[in-house]
C-alpha cells in the first residue's frame, strides 16, 4: 500500500493522469500465465470466427482485417490479458483512419474504466467532435443519451 502512495505521488508531481482500478487480480501482466491452462480449459468451446469489419487491437497496436484469420480465439485473449495494452497507440492509430468521420467510443462495462482515458487521447490529438462515452456512469446515462441522439 505504500508503494501505491508513492507511485500516485510521483505521478501526481508530473502531472501525469491516472485511475486506480479496485481488481483482486492481475491483469495485463505475466501472473496471468499463471492461469492460462484453466482459462484455455473452459472456453475451449467457444467458436471463433473471422472478422467481419475491422478492428483495432490493443494487444497488437494494428488494424486487423478478415484477411488476419479468426478473431477472438481463446489464445488472442491470454495474449490480450498477459500483456501489457497498447492502447493509446490504438486509438491514436483509429482517429488517424476517421477521414470525415466523428467517432463515438462507447465503453460497455460494469463500471467506468476507459472512456476518459479514451477522451484524453482524443483531446490531445486534437479531436474536437470525436467523444468518448461510458455506458454506465455514475448518478445516470443521460451524457450518454445525450451523444448518442445528439443533432449535427
Amino acid at each position: 500500500i505504500e508503494q501505491v502512495g508513492v507511485m500516485d505521488a510521483l505521478l501526481l508531481e508530473n502531472n501525469v493522469s491516472h485511475k486506480y482500478l479496485e481488481m483482486d487480480y492481475a491483469f495485463h501482466c505475466s501472473r496471468v500465465n499463471e492461469i492460462s491452462e484453466e482459462f484455455l480449459q473452459r472456453v475451449k468451446d467457444i467458436k471463433s470466427q473471422s472478422l467481419q469489419i475491422p478492428v483495432f487491437s490493443t494487444t497488437k497496436g494494428t488494424k486487423l482485417t478478415k484477411d488476419d484469420g479468426l478473431f477472438l480465439t481463446p489464445d488472442f485473449w491470454i495474449q490480450n490479458m498477459a500483456n501489457p495494452v497498447l492502447f493509446e497507440h490504438s486509438t491514436k492509430l483509429l482517429l488517424q483512419e476517421k477521414g470525415n468521420f466523428r467517432h463515438l467510443f462507447i465503453e460497455v462495462a460494469g463500471r467506468e474504466v476507459l472512456s476518459a482515458v479514451v477522451q484524453q487521447v482524443i483531446h490531445g490529438c486534437g479531436d474536437t467532435v470525436s467523444r468518448s462515452v461510458a455506458t454506465v456512469q455514475k448518478g445516470s446515462s443521460s451524457e450518454l443519451h445525450a451523444t448518442l441522439f445528439a443533432t449535427q
